[in-house]
């Protein structure tokens, strides 16, 4: 539990440190990690908050029908309204929460993959509050998964988001089903059902990882190519429990179904998932994110002893497919990198007790290198991102006239209403008001190259006035935010034919009249 707090803190303070950062007349956005995506979840629960279950694309101007899609943030959307909460903090509540049952789910995981409680503290610490060594990359101009991919590193997933986290606490909980023997209706079905269905909400393509991985595991102990020598006593100790594998399928499979069924016929959400891309980094890239985790693994295999014992060789394939998994011909490689750690940090584990095992004295002090080695990635991550607040970097702060005109746009604007903003302020809008925009996220946004190109144009209408006021008619546009990035696009001739509605120190609200 220790290890969960503590971990708790350490990715909580640095929000609370960045909010008096924040040069004089800006506030913190409330997001350290991929701003981006951060107001696209606030906007996910904005539509919970307004009574609805189902995910309508608030980025484009042609959303199309609801689907069921993204539960656990307008979930988290609905009750943030029974609570009367703002939705931010209910936001980072939830992924507090996440991380302590993550902290808490890699060390069941762990402490049952490794014998003997001191290698799985060992272990845990690691895993939790480790990276890679992306940081030795740096002076050369190399940007490693460790430094910008929060899927890779769990403390990095525990500061950019709340959704990853909870997913890591289920991927841990589901290996630990299939590889621990259960008894009873609730342990061996009910909790691998439930886990599964949660991971499948949270993170799909990781239920595929599992049942691949595990998959694999069971056809080749089948096979007796995972039998071995054993650790312990525990005559099971590496087996895989198929029942857990079946049932967190039976939990996860309808909801796959209907992914898979809605983004194929919904023909908005076909386009979404079209550009919905997030290719991985190249091999080597990813092998320094890993950093020493994945040295002493390898060390770990090194050893023919340890190559033949049962749980040795359940974590190689486990990590070896799910290495290769990153480089399938799949659209979102990168997502499949969630979990990949806890193996290589488990394996890393067997290596460096297997090396230093002759050299007792001086275990303590190369364990400390290891751990202290594994730190700066996120350490760098940490001050760089308190940085760019206290810099006043545009994507992490916002103005507070630019904070006023969004809450006074959700006070007044119709519902559903279209907003021509800039990018900036059209990837921030939904989430303070119920309102739609035409670009405000790269994957959110349907053919958002053209729809940028379109804002981009219409922001830098040098034309005839009414002729611009026809494209926006045109658009069904009824208002217009124009604040400092819109600004920097062009003055276009049609403004002067708009009402104002809103104005603060630089930004301005418009409403675009009747045709």
């Amino acid at each position: 539990m220790a290890l969960a707090v503590g971990l708790a803190v350490m990715v909580a303070a640095p929000y609370l440190l960045a909010i008096p950062l924040a040069p004089e007349g800006t506030r913190f956005s409330g997001f350290l990690v991929n701003p981006q995506d951060g107001f696209s979840y606030l906007a996910k629960m904005r539509q919970g908050a307004s009574g609805s279950w189902q995910f309508v694309l608030p980025y484009t101007a042609e959303p199309g029908e609801g689907a069921y899609l993204f539960l656990y943030h307008i979930a988290l959307g609905h009750l943030a309204r029974v609570l009367s909460l703002p939705l931010l903090y209910l936001y980072h509540a939830a992924r507090i929460v996440g991380v302590i049952l993550m902290a808490r789910a890699a060390w069941s995981l762990l402490h049952r993959v490794l014998p003997g409680s001191g290698r799985a503290k060992r272990a845990a610490a690691l895993a939790l509050f480790g990276s890679g060594l992306g940081y030795l990359g740096l002076p050369f101009g190399l940007i490693t998964p460790d430094l910008n991919v929060p899927e890779a590193i769990p403390f990095m997933a525990a500061l950019a988001n709340a959704h990853f986290p909870l997913a890591l606490a289920a991927f841990s909980w589901l290996a630990l089903s299939m590889i621990q023997p259960q008894d009873g209706l609730l342990r061996t079905w009910l909790w691998p059902v439930a886990l599964g269905a949660l991971l499948a909400l949270l993170q799909p393509f990781a239920v595929g990882v599992l049942a691949l991985v595990f998959g694999l595991a069971w056809l080749a102990g089948r096979r007796g190519h995972l039998a071995g020598i054993q650790e312990d006593a525990d005559a099971t100790r590496g087996n895989v429990e198929i029942r857990a594998w079946i049932a967190m399928l039976w939990g996860a499979g309808p909801i796959l179904l209907y992914d898979l069924a809605i983004v194929r016929a919904h023909p908005v959400l076909r386009i979404w998932n079209a550009q919905n891309l997030t290719p991985s980094p190249p091999p080597h890239h990813f092998a320094i994110a890993m950093g020493l985790p994945l040295i002493l693994a390898l060390a770990a295999l090194a050893k023919p002893g340890l190559r033949a014992q049962q749980m040795v060789r359940l974590l190689s394939l486990w990590a070896l497919t799910q290495g290769l998994l990153l480089y399938a011909p799949f659209s979102l490689q990168r997502r499949l990198a969630l979990g990949l750690f806890f193996p290589l940090v488990a394996l890393g584990i067997y290596g460096f007790t297997a090396w230093t095992k002759e050299q007792a004295r001086r275990a303590r002090w190369l364990w400390l290198a290891v751990f202290l080695l594994s730190l700066p990635s996120n350490a760098l991550v940490l001050t760089g991102t308190l940085f760019r607040v206290a810099a006043g970097d545009p994507l992490i702060v916002l103005s507070q006239a630019e904070e006023e005109a969004y809450r006074w746009m959700g006070q007044h604007l119709p519902t559903d209403a279209l907003v021509l903003a800039g990018p900036r302020a059209g990837n921030r809008i939904p989430a303070f008001a119920a309102l739609r925009v035409i670009y405000g996220h790269p994957f959110e946004t349907i053919h958002s190259d053209q729809a940028l190109e379109r804002v981009q144009m219409l922001l830098a209408w040098e034309g005839e006035a009414q002729e611009g006021l026809a494209q926006l008619h045109q658009l069904g546009v009824g208002y217009v935010f124009y604040g400092p990035e819109e600004s920097t696009m062009g003055k276009p001739s049609w403004l002067a034919l708009l009402n104002p509605l809103f104005r603060r120190e630089g930004v301005i609200v418009y409403e675009v009249p009747e045709p």
